[in-house]
């Protein structure tokens, strides 16, 4: 790949899903993917771009996290592995946490990508294995956040509580009353969520969705809505470019 400048892959390794892309010093360099599992075939291809640097965040549980890391060393040894922290700033930027540590990478990395929009006052929202949501102010400050189950979660939450329930899997979820049970289930869990969002959006308050339920919340949430499902990969790319970050 012959860019004019160092190339970086970009990491995302989320609960279920790890995304990626090639970054150049003009932009992305392909479109961004997602996979289910990292193996042969994927290692073969990062080093075949053959990139200078590799950043990388998780929020994966620590043995797929050793793993990825173990084969990026072993694919990619020339490459230099970066691992963004949450910080308690970042070029005006002001995280909430009184331990900002322990604010989760992929929510730091998604408000650093809103941050640098400039969206004004916003929820920056992630809906996947969990729903995250995060409020982040006009002048830079993150008001805090919140967790909760994300849909597929809430869904087996509720029948590992109540099994008798799971015979009514699979219904489809809608904006209004059901008229079965299955129905009825799904529409709720989704109803749960997005009235949640609603709780904590203010009057003209701009939402960012990534995640993998993004466009299905984004249908039943009135405008303004970006739906952005390479939320924490831009922050990525953000966080790499900035000068406190080279070294």
């Amino acid at each position: 790949m012959a860019v004019n400048g160092p190339v970086r892959l970009l990491l995302d390794q989320g609960n279920t899903r790890l995304k990626w892309v090639v970054a150049g010093p003009q932009g992305w360099l392909l479109p961004p993917r997602a996979a289910t599992r990292v193996g042969p075939a994927l290692l073969a291809r990062w080093r075949r771009i053959a990139p200078d640097q590799v950043v990388f965040a998780s929020v994966a549980a620590a043995p797929a996290r050793r793993s990825l890391l173990a084969g990026l060393a072993r694919q990619l040894p020339e490459a230099a592995i970066r691992q963004p922290s949450p910080a308690a700033t970042w070029q005006g930027l002001r995280c909430g946490y009184r331990r900002p540590e322990r604010l989760g990478i992929d929510r730091w990395l998604a408000l650093i990508a809103a941050w640098r929009d400039r969206p004004g006052r916003c929820l920056v929202v992630s809906a996947g294995s969990a729903l995250t949501l995060d409020r982040l102010e006009e002048d830079g400050r993150h008001a805090g956040g919140l967790i909760a189950p994300g849909l597929a979660a809430m869904r087996a939450g509720l029948f590992g509580a109540a099994p008798g329930l799971r015979r009514h899997r699979g219904g489809e979820a809608g904006a209004g009353l059901a008229l079965d049970s299955p129905e009825a289930i799904a529409s709720g869990c989704l109803q749960a969520l997005v009235a949640l969002l609603a709780r904590w959006r203010g009057t003209g308050d701009r939402v960012l969705l990534g995640g993998g339920d993004a466009q299905t919340l984004a249908a039943l949430l009135a405008a303004p809505v970006q739906v952005r499902p390479w939320l924490v990969l831009e922050g990525l790319d953000a966080w790499s470019r900035a000068p406190e970050a080279a070294g």
